[in-house]
């Protein structure tokens, strides 16, 4: 629990944290944290136009970011992975939306 909770005082002060994925590790920041995303496209040298992934808790959480269709809910269950252009285009109008319960997306 000590690491989980460093990791979590990490990502709120607008750092980056390094998760393990089924496949490669992964960079991580709070997706309303513009400090987190800016170090994320410095540390993998990527350019701004190129969008990142992110991740939600559920489908329902994805929304608050990107358009879902009622068939992409009704057809999609467990984990997936969705390509949102649009998220880096609009960042600015996006980043700053929370759930109700003031979970924010890791990116």
């Amino acid at each position: 629990m000590r690491l989980i909770k460093q990791a979590v005082d990490v990502l709120r002060e607008g750092g980056v944290i390094i998760y393990p994925t089924d496949t490669v590790y992964g960079l991580g920041c709070d997706l309303s944290s513009k400090k987190g995303i800016e170090r994320i496209y410095e540390l993998k040298k990527r350019n701004k136009k190129q969008p990142l992934s992110f991740v939600c808790s559920d489908l329902k959480h994805i929304s608050q970011y990107a358009k879902v269709t009622d068939y992409a809910y009704k057809t999609f269950a467990g984990t997936l992975h969705f390509y949102l252009g649009s998220v880096a285009s609009g960042a600015e109008n996006n980043l700053t939306k929370k759930d109700n319960n003031g979970n924010s997306c890791s990116g």
